[in-house]
């Protein structure tokens, strides 16, 4: 017998966000308008697309995962973030985390790593793994974007794949440490 996780489906509240003006010829807009979420119980907030699908996944006592997925139009296209949240980080180390992030990446024929560095997001130090897929489930071209932190005690694993690279950079960069 399967044992279910918690599951808990959520709104967010809405938000405006900036548009870059520079990019008003693109034929593939973007909305104008995107939704906040905000866990201060985890710690961080992040914007995404109103069509987004949100869950709340209780992994453990101490370990939550929340997942951003786009309600899909065609098969072919698709997006989605999740967040993982695992307070109690048994004392792993920044390094270790990174180590740990280096061996999971998978590489492979039509995929490759365009970026593999550490940079900060709200001061705090992130190691983060940009990929390009070639044949992911969601289409040629998709880009995944993995990022891990540790922040005030709380281990944070950031996973996401998506066709439409505007939007998943748009997200990626809202994310925000708020504790």
């Amino acid at each position: 017998m399967l044992l279910q996780k918690p599951t808990k489906y959520v709104q967010a509240s809405s938000s405006l966000s900036t548009t870059n003006q520079d990019n008003k010829d693109n034929e593939d807009d973007h909305e104008d308008n995107l939704s906040r979420y905000e866990n201060p119980a985890l710690g961080f907030r992040i914007k995404h697309p109103s069509d987004f699908r949100i869950a709340e996944i209780t992994d453990s006592p101490v370990s939550m995962t929340i997942s951003f997925e786009k309600i899909r139009i065609a098969p072919s296209t698709g997006a989605y973030l999740a967040v993982n949240a695992t307070k109690e980080n048994a004392g792993i180390t920044f390094d270790e985390l990174r180590e740990s992030m280096s061996h999971s990446i998978k590489i492979g024929p039509g995929t490759r790593i365009l970026e593999n560095d550490t940079t900060l997001i709200s001061g705090v130090t992130v190691y983060k793994v940009v990929q390009n897929h070639e044949n992911s489930p969601f289409g040629r071209n998709a880009i995944a974007i993995f990022i891990g932190a540790i922040h005030d005690n709380t281990t944070y694993m950031l996973r996401s794949l998506s066709t439409d690279i505007e939007t998943l950079q748009e997200m990626v960069d809202s994310f925000e440490f708020i504790n």
